[in-house]
């Protein structure tokens, strides 16, 4: 199986990516409700400050798809609906991100495919993290991504308690 990996930009492809996110957050997850998405996609007020990255399959079907907000004036995900055990203005603003709306389809979450998905969305995220000087990042992060993080050996501490999101 072959996987092509690029960041996104152009409309077509982001009106996918939103499809995909929908399909997740909707029917998998069941965190939104799908009568609030008419035209099946799911994009909120932080995707204009994102780079969004993504992992297509040998028929350009979303394989994995993560995005990186950053900059953000209306700030972020996590620091906009999570308390924090640490003041987060202890974080330089400018020198903060996100990454979030991290997903694997559900046809490639085997442990070997996941790995596979995951390792250029890592390397990917970490050269735009250096690039735009960002030295730390937000997330609100579900138990089993967390191993998955840890598996990968991706430094992870976390500085609130769990929450429900």
């Amino acid at each position: 199986m072959t996987f092509t990996f690029r960041e996104v930009n152009d409309e077509k492809t982001l009106k996918q990516i939103y499809r995909f996110r929908c399909e997740i957050l909707c029917y998998e997850q069941k965190v939104f409700d799908i009568n609030n998405y008419p035209q099946k996609e799911e994009s909120d007020q932080y995707d204009p400050y994102s780079i969004h990255f993504a992992g297509f399959d040998e028929e350009g079907e979303v394989a994995s798809y993560c995005r990186f907000i950053f900059g953000s004036p209306v700030g972020y995900p996590a620091e906009n609906n999570l308390k924090f055990d640490c003041d987060n203005a202890l974080f330089e603003r400018d020198k903060v991100g996100e990454l979030s709306r991290i997903y694997i389809n559900k046809k490639y979450r085997s442990l070997r495919t996941s790995k596979v998905l995951f390792e250029p969305i890592k390397e990917f995220m970490s050269q735009k993290m250096y690039e735009n000087k960002i030295e730390y990042t937000f997330g609100a992060l579900e138990k089993k991504f967390i191993r998955l993080l840890q598996m990968n050996k991706i430094k992870y501490e976390p500085i609130g308690k769990a929450q429900d999101y």
